[in-house]
C-alpha cells in the first residue's frame, strides 16, 4: 500500500471517483465537498486531500475542508496505512483533524486506530442514517406552496438558521446569520413552503453524477406538526428529479424518530448508516 497526497481536487477526483460512486448517495457529501474545492469554494491549500493505493487503484480516500472533521470512505484494510500516514502528518505540519465523518463500521474501526496511535480518546457524536429517494410517493400535503427563496425572505432565513444549526449539529451561528442567510440566497437553492407566510424551508446541495443531495430542512417549533416539512421536502425532490436527477439523497440524526419518519412516508429509503465522531482533548 501506499498513500497519495493531493495539491489538487481535479487530481483527486480523478483518481477516488469510481471508488466513490459504488455507493453514490452514501458519498455524496464527500464528493460534494471534493467538487467544491475544484469550483474554487474552499482554498485547495487548506484543505488535506488523501487516498491509500493497492494494485494501482485507491482502497480509501479522505478529504478534509477547513477546521471540520475528516470525511472518508474505504475498505477497513487500508485504515492502518491511513491513521499511521495521517499521525505523521498532523504531528509534522501540525494539523488538526476534530473528528470523523464516515460510514459506522469504518468511523470506528478508524477512531480505535487513532486512539492506539495517539492515545487520544474518541466519542460518537452523532449517529446518522443516509437516505435516498428514487420517486416521491403519494403523502398527504398540507396547505400552501414550494417557492423560491428571495432577497426579501433573507431576515427569514437568518432567523431560522441559528435554532437550525443548533438542532442539527448544535453549533451557535449567531452573529453569522445573516452572510449564511445571504450565501444561501446567492446558491439560488433555497425553497420555501408557504401559507400565508412561510412556514417551512429546504435547500438543494451537491450534486452528484446522478443525484442531489437535501439539506437545511427546518420547519419553527409553532408551524410543527402541521406537514409542512413533508409538503416542502417532497414538493423539493418532485422539482429536482423533474430537473434530470435520477436521484434525492440526505443525512438525518437517527436519534430523531420524527424526522426519519417524515422522510420514509415521502419515498426515502435508507441506504447507509454513517456516524460521526469527536476526538477529545488530551488530558
Amino acid at each position: 500500500m501506499r498513500i497519495i497526497r493531493y495539491h489538487s481536487a481535479k487530481d483527486f477526483i480523478t483518481d477516488n471517483l469510481a471508488l466513490l460512486q459504488e455507493e453514490e448517495a452514501a458519498n455524496n457529501l464527500i464528493i460534494g465537498l471534493a467538487f467544491g474545492i475544484k469550483h474554487g469554494k474552499y482554498p485547495v491549500e487548506e484543505c488535506l486531500l488523501f487516498a491509500v493505493i493497492e494494485a494501482e487503484k485507491s482502497i480509501l480516500c479522505a478529504l478534509q475542508t477547513p477546521n471540520r472533521n475528516l470525511t472518508f470512505y474505504g475498505t477497513e484494510r487500508a485504515i492502518p496505512s491511513a491513521v499511521s500516514w495521517l499521525n505523521d502528518h498532523c504531528e509534522k505540519h501540525k494539523h488538526i483533524i476534530p473528528g470523523l465523518v464516515a460510514p459506522k463500521a469504518l468511523s470506528s474501526a478508524f477512531g480505535e486506530h487513532w486512539q492506539q496511535q495517539t492515545d487520544t480518546r474518541w466519542k460518537i457524536h452523532m449517529e446518522q442514517r443516509v437516505f435516498q429517494l428514487d420517486q416521491v410517493t403519494e403523502f398527504s400535503e398540507a396547505p400552501g406552496f414550494l417557492r423560491k427563496a428571495t432577497p426579501e425572505d433573507k431576515p427569514t432565513i437568518a432567523r431560522w438558521l441559528i435554532p437550525f444549526h443548533q438542532e442539527a449539529i448544535g453549533e451557535d451561528i449567531s452573529g453569522e446569520e445573516m452572510e449564511r442567510a445571504q450565501r444561501m440566497l446567492d446558491a439560488d437553492r433555497l425553497y420555501l413552503w408557504e401559507n400565508e407566510k412561510a412556514v417551512s424551508m429546504a435547500a438543494s446541495t451537491r450534486a452528484t453524477a446522478n443525484g442531489i443531495s437535501i439539506n437545511a430542512v427546518f420547519t419553527p417549533k409553532e408551524f410543527r406538526r402541521k406537514g409542512y416539512a413533508s409538503s416542502c421536502v417532497g414538493n423539493l425532490c418532485r422539482t429536482l428529479l423533474a430537473q434530470g436527477h435520477q436521484f434525492c439523497s440526505l443525512f438525518t440524526d437517527a436519534s430523531n424518530p420524527t424526522s426519519n419518519k417524515i422522510y420514509q412516508e415521502i419515498g426515502f429509503k435508507e441506504v447507509a448508516k454513517f456516524q460521526s465522531v469527536k476526538f477529545l482533548p488530551k488530558e
